[in-house]
């Protein structure tokens, strides 16, 4: 898909922010209420849409509310000084819950699960570069987390840094600004980078005393995060359901059932349940 029109994310200046920093990106449609749109990137009717899952009593309501600073997430700024547990989540477009409700997202079952405020800082395309910018603006800004789960992007999205802007690439994002930077396609340097930026959101988190729960989606990486959750196990062994089941409202996002049995897994990883064989979990699942 390329998109028509040049993201505001492009103007943004992350080197120099000292707060969390106002994400717009998703060219969110359709405003039903204050910072609350039936619609957003690749969820809506004149892209990518599934009709007949479009069609589901789930999704005929359903809409994406953003906080003041343009995440679907619980205020920043109403619980930061609370007592309550705080949970941050870190990631793409699954994580910010792309194509389905809000209360079927995984990273909003799993704060429900254990009564913690749901902080998302997630965006839909996101990369590991932006994960650990917007963490340490967070830390910066003086936000602290409970705990920090991270769905860590693809490694083929990446970020150049300059002292006064960043660029973003990414295959169905477009900038003129493209053509000034050469796009690596080394894939050793790739997974070195990577692996440098997950090491560094690592390092972040243990400097502040906040627990972190690394996941993937390619058991590939777990060559170079090996204590990773792999997610790839139970996502793949989800493909008995039918497409109505297993994709968004856009047909190409997780699910409600995908993100259920992923938050499933996330929750018992940290309860310190150990770990299901996929096959043998996906079998014993209700929804299977």
């Amino acid at each position: 898909m390329k998109q028509t029109k040049e993201s505001k994310f492009y103007h943004d200046h992350w080197p120099k922010s000292k707060g969390i920093v106002d994400w717009w990106g998703g060219f969110e449609k359709d405003e039903v209420a204050e910072r609350e749109y039936k619609y957003y990137g690749l969820d809506n009717p004149d892209d990518n849409w599934n009709n007949e899952i479009a069609k589901q009593p789930e999704f005929q309501n359903m809409t994406y509310k953003l906080n003041k600073q343009g995440y679907r997430s619980d205020s920043f700024e109403e619980f930061k000084d609370s007592n309550k547990t705080k949970f941050l989540f870190l990631g793409c477009s699954f994580a910010f819950g792309q194509g389905i409700p809000e209360e079927t997202m995984c990273s909003k079952i799993t704060s429900n699960e254990f009564d913690a405020v749901h902080w998302n800082l997630s965006r839909v395309g996101g990369n590991i570069e932006g994960c650990l910018l917007q963490l340490n603006s967070f830390i910066n800004a003086g936000y602290k987390a409970d705990h920090v789960i991270a769905f860590y992007p693809p490694k083929e999205r990446q970020i150049f840094i300059d002292d006064d802007e960043f660029v973003e690439f990414h295959k169905e994002v477009h900038s003129k600004k493209h053509r000034h930077w050469l796009i690596s396609s080394n894939k050793t340097m790739n997974d070195w980078n990577w692996w440098l930026c997950a090491k560094a959101v690592k390092g972040l988190c243990l400097e502040n005393n906040m627990p972190l729960t690394e996941t993937c989606f390619d058991q590939t990486y777990l060559k170079l995060l090996p204590d990773a959750i792999n997610l790839k196990g139970h996502y793949d062994n989800l493909r008995v359901l039918t497409s109505n089941e297993m994709f968004a409202r856009d047909g190409i996002h997780p699910g409600i059932a995908v993100n259920k049995l992923l938050a499933k897994v996330v929750i018992e990883h940290i309860k310190g349940i150990k770990p299901k064989d996929p096959v043998l979990d996906i079998l014993s699942n209700p929804l299977f």
